[in-house]
């Protein structure tokens, strides 16, 4: 386990017109249906510890050891669309946009209106854009959105490619709330990496009590990676006990 993630991540009728709402009083949501074209860019602050080369790499967490050459922020994000139906998008972090004519360009966003738009996009679009638009949702600068990441894994109508990513994304966010208080590693040494390789040992055995287990090492062990391992393995389980853990280290 790493201590930080890396990602290698309606045409109008016919007839007169209907009037539109000044792009101020508009929501995000209609300001991106309501764009020309086929593609629209929108460009919001990361969260801390969010950082990328401005093209696919993006990491999500400091790393005591390491700094990657790497801006932190802003996120900007690429919607493709197919008259007023968003059909694909592509996140990055850090560099700059080049000019393109052919892209309706909103500018800065505020963070916390991106992700809201993201996540309701998660919860309403085609299963690929729905998986696509989690990510971004939960690197946004606002406080951890794991209220609607918690209810997207537990919809059991939403495709299960949409529901892994919000419980992966939900689990970042209990990882953070349950390390907070935890002392920094002053001297990390064989041992840690050994603990490390025994919870991941421990996440592929078949048993059920492999969870009972790792939410056993999230809850009490004294060191901050192994916990973050654990935390990191019980959400790529889809267990739904180690959904219910998120939700209790969230609300506690």
């Amino acid at each position: 386990m790493r201590a930080a993630l890396v990602f290698l991540v309606l045409a109008g009728s016919s007839g007169a017109a209907l009037p539109t709402k000044p792009a101020h009083s508009q929501t995000l949501a209609e300001r991106v249906a309501d764009a020309p074209g086929d593609a629209v860019r929108m460009t919001y602050t990361a969260r801390e510890g969010v950082c990328g080369n401005g093209s696919g790499w993006i990491q999500t967490d400091d790393d005591r050891d390491w700094q990657a050459d790497c801006e932190h922020g802003p996120v900007r994000l690429t919607l493709s669309k197919d008259g007023r139906r968003i059909v694909a998008l592509r996140t990055r972090v850090g560099g700059s946009w080049q000019p393109r004519p052919d892209v309706t360009d909103l500018g800065e966003v505020p963070a916390a209106e991106a992700s809201a738009f993201l996540l309701d996009l998660a919860a309403t679009a085609t299963p690929k854009v729905a998986e696509d638009a989690i990510m971004p949702a939960a690197i946004a600068d606002v406080p951890d959105p794991w209220r609607r990441l918690l209810d997207l894994a537990r919809q059991r109508s939403l495709d299960s490619d949409v529901r892994e990513q919000a419980t992966f994304w939900l689990g970042q966010s209990a990882a953070r709330e349950a390390t907070a208080g935890l002392a920094e590693i002053v001297d990390e040494d064989e041992s840690v990496e050994v603990q490390k390789a025994a919870v991941f040992a421990l996440s592929q055995r078949d048993e059920p009590e492999r969870i009972d287990t790792l939410i056993g090492v999230a809850r009490t062990h004294a060191n901050r990676e192994v916990v973050r391992a654990a935390f990191f393995w019980l959400a790529d389980s889809e267990d739904p006990r180690a959904v219910d853990f998120f939700e209790e280290i969230l609300t506690n």
